[in-house]
């Protein structure tokens, strides 16, 4: 997920790489910064960035998310550090971890949905 937001912003790619997946209910999902790391929330908390991390989690995961983010003491800089360079792998399996997940291959036995081409946009 954090390289589909990288090819999209760098900048956000590399702000929301530093984030945790810490809560889900629903179709909200909940992404933690360590407590000192003010200046990251804002950034992805701005409605353009947010935009281009809930298209990023719709691509991995096939659904909608409703995001908020948030700071966390137990964080604590440890949990930013440990996911600098998070792949689209570490993603999922942080996923899989913290919300007790199973994964659900595509058809082909791919990851999520997969893009629409011209043809299934109407164009």
């Amino acid at each position: 997920m954090v390289d589909l937001v990288r090819g999209e912003n760098a900048l956000i790619g590399a702000v929301v790489g530093e984030a945790r997946p810490v809560a889900a209910d629903g179709d909200d999902l909940t992404l933690a910064f360590a407590a000192t790391d003010q200046f990251l929330k804002k950034k992805a908390e701005d409605p353009a960035n947010r935009l281009i991390v809930g298209e990023a989690l719709r691509a991995v995961t096939g659904r909608r998310w409703r995001l908020s983010y948030e700071l966390r003491e137990e964080l604590g800089g440890n949990g930013a550090a440990e996911s600098s360079g998070s792949t689209e792998e570490d993603w999922i399996r942080r996923f899989i971890e913290e919300f007790d997940a199973e994964e659900i291959p595509g058809e082909d036995g791919e990851r999520g949905a997969q893009p629409a081409t011209s043809n299934e946009k109407g164009a």
